[in-house]
């Protein structure tokens, strides 16, 4: 994949680019390379060698590797820079993977330093060396093109051994701009014949690949078996989860009902208790209907009060000193007798009276006054 055609991506403050490029160049080097030709499509490379006064220009794609001009830096011109452009976009379009432009520089433009660093400055080799560029060169980072490239790896003893190579930029940026003149293009890498691609002074990735036909193809099986692998993975997890749902509402209707039992209980006792009681009870109208039918017609009830297991009648009438022995009859009544003195009513000429007597049986104090 190529990384390179963009400048920066951030999300959330970090650069996302700086992160994929470092692990896609990673991947990369730890890939081999049959595996590299099988999946991905290398750019063509068209290196350019400073030989004195003379630029040698070199092809190294898959279909051919070779000299492709030779040039006398003087004698440069426009002319002579269209037809190289022209030349370098054909190959490109040939490739179909990009076109990396590598310009080596002669040994005596560079300064080489072999250095001895901690295995875990790997991942960032550049930046740990940048630091020290005052002490290993003459030259401070900001005038200086450079690189560092490891030689050996030791795991054993947890050490690199690593070969700094740099260019003074005061020397090499004349060169740059002539060269990317003569090419109509920028240049990728600034390198060495004995490094290659394996190193770039400019900094950036050292290689760049796209994605063939297999590769898409791969990436499309893999694809397609992780669907069939996740697709039953996650109809479990459904039907997990709409048991977990159903457990839950049977639950809630466990506990509603349980709600509803006790509730239930709790009436029926209280429904019992009401049943029995009315059952060992005589019911008002009864008590009612005894009296009409055992009370004289001339004798009239005013008043008919129940409480606390006895009955108290209120009323006037004619003959009532025979009412208690009446009274005393009755199916529910016991123990009749008069609450107070029998008085008559001048007005009409009738006894009034108040009887007081016991309501019989054991269902007596569920009788209620009405």
């Amino acid at each position: 994949m190529d990384f390179s055609s963009a400048d920066k991506w951030t999300l959330f403050g970090v650069d996302v680019l700086k992160i994929l490029r470092a692990w896609w160049g990673e991947l990369s080097r730890s890939v081999p390379d049959r595996v590299k030709q099988l999946f991905l499509l290398q750019p063509a490379r068209v290196v350019i060698a400073m030989r004195g006064e003379q630029c040698v220009l070199l092809e190294d794609t898959q279909e051919r590797s070779g000299e492709l001009a030779v040039l006398e830096r003087r004698t440069l011109d426009e002319h002579a820079a269209g037809l190289l452009a022209a030349q370098l976009d054909d190959i490109e379009r040939r490739g179909g993977a990009g076109l990396v432009i590598d310009l080596l520089l002669e040994p005596s433009a560079l300064l080489r330093r072999r250095l001895e660093l901690p295995i875990q400055l790997e991942s960032s080799l550049r930046q740990g060396v940048a630091y020290q560029l005052n002490r290993l060169t003459p030259f401070s980072e900001a005038d200086l093109y450079f690189d560092v490239v490891v030689r050996e790896r030791d795991t054993a003893s947890r050490k690199l051994q690593v070969e700094l190579v740099a260019a003074p930029r005061s020397r090499v940026d004349p060169l740059l701009h002539e060269m990317t003149r003569l090419c109509g293009r920028q240049i990728d890498r600034l390198t060495t014949a004995d490094l290659g691609p394996a190193a770039n002074l400019l900094g950036g990735s050292h290689t760049r690949f796209r994605p063939n036909r297999n590769f898409w193809l791969l990436l499309a099986l893999l694809g397609c078996l992780g669907v069939l692998v996740v697709t039953p993975l996650m109809a479990k997890r459904s039907a997990m989860l709409q048991q977990k749902a159903a457990i839950r509402e049977l639950q809630q209707s466990v506990g509603e009902l349980a709600r509803e039992k006790n509730t239930l209980e709790t009436d029926g006792r209280s429904l019992a208790y009401i049943v029995e009681r009315r059952g060992q009870s005589p019911r008002m109208v009864t008590l009612v209907d005894e009296l009409s039918y055992l009370v004289p017609k001339s004798i009239y009830l005013t008043q008919l009060a129940v409480s606390k297991g006895r009955v108290r009648l209120t009323g006037q009438g004619a003959g009532v000193v025979g009412l208690i022995d009446i009274l005393n009859g009755a199916k529910f009544l016991d123990e009749a007798k008069f609450e107070s003195t029998v008085s008559r009513n001048p007005r009409t000429g009738l006894d009034q009276f108040s009887v007081g007597a016991k309501l019989v049986g054991t269902q007596a104090a569920a009788v209620q006054e009405k």
